[in-house]
């Protein structure tokens, strides 16, 4: 009987010949009760009718409760279509999909992506990296972006086809960003599977439910077909050319300092990294100029030593356009360290100073004695968050992420060879290079 599971039993009496013990679920579940009943309603019998679904909560941050870990399980080989809806979208929460993504383009097979813009925040550059790894146009490849003036778009459903005939769902509420995929967000769902019994009905409504987005019949959904659709929901307001500005204190939000006594989850899994084409982030790369005329920067940068580095060295240009201070002028500025954890240290007050070599340093007390690295240069990551103020850490060359941030930058940066390398980079560029930056758990 397909799309159920059933037990059945002598009963013992007192059971009278008429009567049945059920667990119900779905419409082939009562089809088939209807069925053992009109049979067995002259024995006596105790039916036992149930499935197999299972309830997953990140809530108590066991990893095998993130959606991450069902995705690995799930994208295996024998994986023939692909469909999925998510109210908000990132590219750093698509790496277990890629690979899957690749095979079932070199086989033309089915792909359909649903991912919301609510507010027009999605941004332009991680929808064309989807695009890339979707490879439109092709003929089994379809991705729409869901946008409205008054509402959110907010299902999260990721369902597959296999080669048996069978498939799976995950029904929840984790988005397909990497903090929903590697559950740093407290995340809770439903997993279907019809190999362990669950109803092939209920699961084809699954992907129904996707598949009536690309017949016409709704609205706010905007069809991409190619890359050069992007530019005109860009202009309409649907994507965004970067996330939208926060106004951001060292104390994160409302509450300021006392939202830093507040728990902090850290994600169950670590996710893979995603390549990210440089020309998807338009801008990525800030000039002098824009670095002054906004709020939120990011400078990642090599530190040297292994004399004193505790008082990194930076160009006056970094000085001035960054840190907003200039030299010898007893000007400091206020930093922040951010632990491993993704907690705040006490405020730093360094001034910022004039060296003999006519570079400029700004001491930082969060590596006061520690040992200069025996290979490999440390790099600094600073999220400025207002005037003169900066959250900062030092990733060392014995960090599991430190080889994937290192080459990200040396793709960015564009200076002379002999000089440390240091970028200025937009907000949304660092959960690209590093997704798992304790920045964005503040």
């Amino acid at each position: 009987m397909r799309g159920s599971r059933v037990r059945v039993t002598q009963a013992a009496p007192p059971f009278r010949s008429n009567t049945c013990r059920l667990y119900l679920w779905g419409p082939a579940a009562a089809a088939n009760v209807r069925y053992l009943y009109r049979n067995l309603q002259n024995r006596w019998w105790n039916i036992e009718l149930g499935f197999r679904m299972r309830y997953t909560d990140s809530g108590n941050r066991s990893a095998n409760q993130a959606l991450g870990y069902w995705l690995g399980e799930q994208l295996a080989t024998d994986v023939t279509g692909l469909r999925w809806q998510s109210g908000f979208f990132s590219i750093d929460g698509l790496s277990p999909f890629v690979s899957t993504l690749e095979r079932l383009a070199d086989n033309d097979l089915l792909v359909r992506a649903l991912i919301g813009s609510n507010k027009g925040e999605t941004v332009k550059g991680h929808v064309a990296q989807l695009v890339r790894h979707l490879r439109l146009p092709r003929a089994g490849a379809y991705l729409g972006i869901t946008s409205y003036a008054d509402s959110f778009y907010h299902p999260k459903i990721y369902h597959l086809c296999r080669t048996d005939g069978s498939q799976a769902a995950y029904i929840g509420s984790a988005n397909l960003t990497a903090s929903g995929v590697n559950a740093r967000h407290v995340e809770a769902g439903l997993l279907l599977d019809s190999r362990e019994g669950d109803s092939l009905d209920v699961l084809n409504e699954i992907a129904a439910s996707v598949d009536v987005w690309f017949d016409g019949s709704r609205s706010g959904i905007e069809i991409v077909e190619r890359l050069d659709d992007l530019n005109a929901l860009e202009e309409a307001g649907v994507l965004a050319s970067a996330p939208p500005e926060r106004t951001s204190s060292p104390g994160g939000g409302q509450g300021g300092q006392n939202r830093n006594q507040r728990p902090r989850l850290q994600p169950l899994i670590q996710l893979p990294s995603i390549s990210v084409s440089p020309e998807d982030l338009p801008g990525a790369v800030m000039t002098p100029e824009e670095v002054v005329g906004t709020i939120e920067a990011v400078l990642v940068a090599e530190i040297s030593g292994p004399g004193r580095w505790q008082q990194a060295t930076f160009l006056l240009s970094i000085c001035r356009s960054f840190f907003q201070a200039e030299p010898g002028t007893n000007q400091r500025v206020s930093l922040y360290h951010v632990t491993a954890d993704g907690s705040l240290g006490p405020e730093e007050s360094p001034e910022v100073r004039t060296k003999r070599s006519q570079n400029y340093s700004i001491e930082l007390g969060a590596v006061s004695g520690v040992p200069y690295p025996t290979s490999g240069k440390p790099i600094g990551i600073f999220l400025r968050t207002g005037y003169r103020n900066s959250r900062y850490l030092i990733l060392m060359p014995d960090h599991s992420d430190y080889e994937q941030v290192s080459t990200r930058l040396s793709e960015m940066y564009s200076g002379p060879s002999h000089q440390n390398k240091r970028v200025i980079i937009t907000r949304e560029r660092p959960s690209a290079i590093w997704p798992d930056c304790p920045f964005w758990q503040l």
